[in-house]
């Protein structure tokens, strides 16, 4: 019973952690589309939000806070840009 409980467990937090990632990269995903649309005030609140949920995988985290840059770049917003 007990190995069952754990397994469960492993398992939950296996599609927690999958299902985080899959958020925030469908967050990112939306944030890019909106940025290539013309609207990216409101890319900025969805690669916020990517942010905000996390993901291990440090390449698309990064590759978030590229975009991120990019997006107060071309809002002229230097400082939030740099950070």
């Amino acid at each position: 019973m007990e190995e069952n409980l754990i397994s469960m467990r492993e398992d939950h937090s296996f599609h927690v952690r999958y299902r985080m990632e899959a958020s925030c990269l469908e967050l990112a995903l939306e944030g890019e589309r909106l940025c290539k649309s013309g609207d990216c005030r409101a890319g900025v609140s969805f690669f916020e939000a990517a942010v905000q949920v996390g993901t291990e995988d440090l390449k698309t985290l990064s590759a978030i806070y590229s975009q991120l840059g990019n997006a107060y770049f071309y809002l002229h917003d230097y400082a939030k840009a740099l950070e």
